[in-house]
Order: C-alpha cells, then structure tokens, then sequence
C-alpha cells in the first residue's frame, strides 16, 4: 500500500453487502458515507473535537464526489483525507478512495465544512486550537 503524495490520514474500510446495489457494486451514495466516516475520524483524531460533548463543531456545506472505478462486496477501500484549505470560518478536505487490492484510486472527493457553533446556529470563526493542529498536522498547509 502506497500514501498518496500529501496525505497522512487514513481510514479503511470494508464494503458491506447493505452497501451494495441491484447491479453488485457499490451505491453512489455509499462513497460519500465512506468519507462522511474518514472525516469525522479525521475531526476527533486530528483537530481533537468531541462533536458529542462541545457546543463548537462542524457542519458540512458542500460535498462532491467524482468517481472513477467501482467497489464490490468485501471490497476493501483506503479514505485518505486531507486539509487542503483553512479559511476564517471554514476549511477544504479532499479525500481519495483507495481500493487496497489493486491500489486503484476508486474515487476522489471535497468537501466544505464550516465551523459551527450548534447552541447559538450559526457559523463561528475557526477556533485557534483546531486551525494549531491541522498546521501542525497538514505541514503542507500554511495556515
């Protein structure tokens, strides 16, 4: 297994036969739950956020998916994610899935996700602790 240039975080998964459709392979939408996955791993392993416990979160504005290979059951499936932008109030993932057995970039994704305070519904500037730890994390980033 090979870390695509400028990714450190990984998530792997295995496709279930709930996640599978009429045709076999994996559903569209399955794609975007496997990276749903990798980026709330990367929020609470990364950034150190507990979305559970803290009124301050994230909130996904934007996602996008361009899928380029087919996943089937038992499929095993490589969610890189990065940090690829910080902004005042929100910051740029981008993810690769990688199908382990051939190493065949399967799909590649964005997203969009907001600093969110949850109690007060609203958008927050990025708290300086998360923006200190993605830097720290994402040495490609300049903050």
């Amino acid at each position: 297994m090979s870390t695509p240039e400028g990714y450190r975080y990984r998530q792997t998964l295995e496709a279930r036969f709930g996640d599978t459709d009429m045709f076999g392979h994996v559903n569209n939408a399955k794609f975007l739950t496997y990276m749903e996955h990798a980026r709330l791993q990367y929020f609470e392993d990364v950034i150190g956020g507990d979305r559970k416990a803290g009124k301050e979160s994230v909130i996904l504005a934007k996602v996008t998916c361009t899928y380029k290979k087919p996943l089937f059951f038992k499929d095993v499936v490589d969610v890189w994610v990065r940090v690829v932008r910080l902004g005042n109030k929100s910051f740029d993932q981008e993810y690769q899935l990688i199908r382990q057995a051939d190493g065949a970039v399967v799909g590649i994704g964005h997203a969009v996700l907001v600093a969110y305070d949850y109690h007060e519904g609203q958008a927050i500037p990025v708290p300086d602790a998360w923006r200190e730890r993605v830097i720290a994390y994402e040495p490609a980033l300049d903050g």
